[in-house]
């Protein structure tokens, strides 16, 4: 299962495709596999990238709310991909 350590926390992702990376964050009810249409289609000319956002298992489950914010949610993104170059 591939992980990375973004913005303090262990988060799940998937890599698709070569080229241009192209990154996707899930809506409050999905996860990684909400793009999967979209995955199968970009990936033949981009790299893209999913992940399952910080309280989404895989990824880490912090006990703490304070932590499950919108910047931390821009952050984890960033982290993200600064984490896989």
């Amino acid at each position: 299962m591939p992980e990375l350590q973004a913005n303090g926390v262990t988060l799940y992702y998937e890599s698709h495709g070569d080229g241009y990376p192209l990154i996707w964050g899930h809506e409050f009810a999905g996860d990684y596999r909400s793009w999967e249409p979209q995955v199968r289609f970009f990936s033949r000319r981009y790299r893209v990238i999913t992940y399952n956002a910080r309280g989404y298992p895989p990824s880490e489950v912090p006990t703490d709310g304070s932590v499950y914010t919108q910047d931390n949610a821009v952050d984890d993104m960033k982290g993200v991909l600064d984490a896989l170059g």
